[in-house]
């Protein structure tokens, strides 16, 4: 997590390829359309500050969201206790809500293998 209401989402080209079939793209056309380069890497385009694809706070493309967003709130680095039970809980209104996972679950969401 990064101080900010949005700092970047970095997509695969699996991401990309999912995505532009959704949107009836070709994924060069979805890679001009929704994405840029930042230091080497292929992130989602931000309009004023948000995702491009956040709409009325929902994501437009929720059935094919990235794998980064997939594994959200799963991240190695948010699974630490004091990180999770201070700074991310704080910031993310859903920890704490809905079902529980168990420490198994957790790490095939973390790995990509299944999805929340």
């Amino acid at each position: 997590i990064e101080e900010g209401p949005y700092v970047c989402v970095y997509v695969s080209k699996q991401d990309v390829t999912r995505m532009a079939h959704f949107f009836e793209l070709s994924p060069e056309t979805f890679l001009r359309s929704f994405c840029e380069k930042d230091d080497g890497e292929t992130i989602l385009k931000s309009c004023r500050g948000m995702c491009v694809f956040l709409k009325r706070n929902l994501c437009s493309a929720y059935p094919v969201r990235p794998s980064q967003c997939r594994t959200w709130p799963f991240w190695t680095a948010n699974l630490k206790q004091a990180f999770w039970n201070g700074l991310l809980r704080d910031r993310c209104p859903g920890i704490g809500q809905g079902p529980f996972y168990s420490e198994d679950e957790i790490e095939q969401i973390r790995l990509g293998i299944s999805e929340v």
